[in-house]
């Protein structure tokens, strides 16, 4: 009598265990995948063996709207594949490779040969309500992890001398 309990935990865990991994189902699409997250979804796109776009809306219409600032695609897309692993998906062109963190939606960019080229910071994607000119919309600001020899140098906003920020 006191195994049903412990039989109907371990079924409500499964259960939740099953329903966040569905939430987090890989959708792959002709020129990436997209990913819904808690409020919004990730769209990692391939537009060239060196470019891989990355997209984040809250609404996943978004990404099949024409861009003001990306040029329509004017050849096929790149061959590339799709890994996916208990946490990860992982697009692979010739030239390039973006992983996501299937539980945060943290992307990491590496060469071919996988070494690190660029990591977003864990938390650091926001999207922030915003009106502009009478229409709702969001600011958008994305934080990514420095390399240890790294520097970033002028950008006109420090009038001090110090230009390595």
């Amino acid at each position: 009598m006191k195994k049903f309990p412990i039989v109907h935990c371990l079924c409500a865990f499964l259960l939740s265990a099953v329903l966040l991994n569905a939430e987090r189902a890989v959708e792959k699409e002709a020129d990436g995948i997209v990913i819904p997250l808690d409020s919004a979804f990730l769209k990692i796109e391939v537009r060239a063996d060196n470019i891989i776009r990355v997209a984040y809306a809250r609404d996943k219409a978004v990404f099949a709207r024409p861009s003001l600032v990306v040029l329509p695609r004017s050849a096929a897309v790149a061959p590339w594949e799709l890994k996916t692993g208990p946490d990860e998906a992982t697009v692979s062109t010739a030239k390039l490779q973006a992983r996501v963190k299937l539980s945060t939606g943290v992307v990491s960019f590496f060469d071919a040969a996988g070494n690190p080229v660029l990591a977003e910071r864990a938390g650091g994607r926001v999207l922030t309500p915003a009106e502009v000119q009478g229409a709702q919309t969001f600011h958008a600001q994305t934080s990514w992890e420095p390399a240890a020899d790294e520097s970033l140098y002028g950008l006109g906003q420090n009038q001090l001398g110090l230009v390595d920020i």
